[in-house]
């Protein structure tokens, strides 16, 4: 499918460097946000830093680098403050001991929603039926679809609600891809069939 009737362009790779990554972000809000919409955005973007402190990617990058890319990639398509606070914080609720209401709290409502609405499209594991005895039957071949149907249903009344739901989720997923890299071929192929 041909992008270029899109009014940006998004970047080809992954940066290398988290300095350079951070810097290429925090140039390109200041090109069309307002200061207010910036000092946000910095708070967030220290909050969510806080809240995945120490914790490292596969590939050795500290994991607020993957934020972070993420909302460059949000940047690059000019979405409004929201949706790049949203993008910063959209794993510190599944990742780290902070809370959708700490986010409602610092960021408000919208922010939370719509970062609610990209958790939701990951939710989906697997269920398993456990029986009088404990024992516990995971899912098998036509629950694994069942499964990809109701992560589709989520996405698209995530989606319904507010469509940088799927920008968002879409921008998390190609950096994924870019950095699958550092996975085994196996995880690699997983990976690249889910987005």
């Amino acid at each position: 499918m041909c992008l270029s009737f899109f009014p940006f362009q998004v970047s080809k790779q992954a940066y290398t460097d988290f300095a350079q990554a951070l810097d290429a972000f925090f140039t390109l809000i200041a090109t069309y946000l307002p200061e207010e919409d910036q000092s946000r955005i910095r708070l967030a973007y220290e909050f969510a830093d806080d809240a995945h402190q120490g914790c490292v990617r596969r590939s050795g990058e500290p994991y607020i680098q993957h934020p972070v890319e993420v909302a460059l990639l949000l940047a690059e398509m000019r979405i409004d403050a929201e949706g790049i606070l949203a993008a910063l914080l959209h794993d510190v609720v599944e990742d780290t001991d902070s809370t959708l209401d700490d986010i409602c709290e610092r960021f408000g409502v919208q922010v939370a929603t719509l970062v609610d609405g990209v958790t939701k499209c990951n939710e989906v594991t697997p269920r398993g039926h456990q029986t009088h005895s404990g024992t516990t039957f995971l899912p098998t071949g036509s629950n694994k679809q069942h499964q990809r149907k109701e992560a589709i249903r989520k996405m698209l009344i995530a989606m319904m609600k507010d469509p940088r739901v799927a920008v968002l989720k879409i921008a998390d997923r190609l950096h994924n891809m870019r950095t699958l890299r550092v996975m085994k071929p196996h995880q690699q192929q997983r990976t690249a069939s889910e987005a």
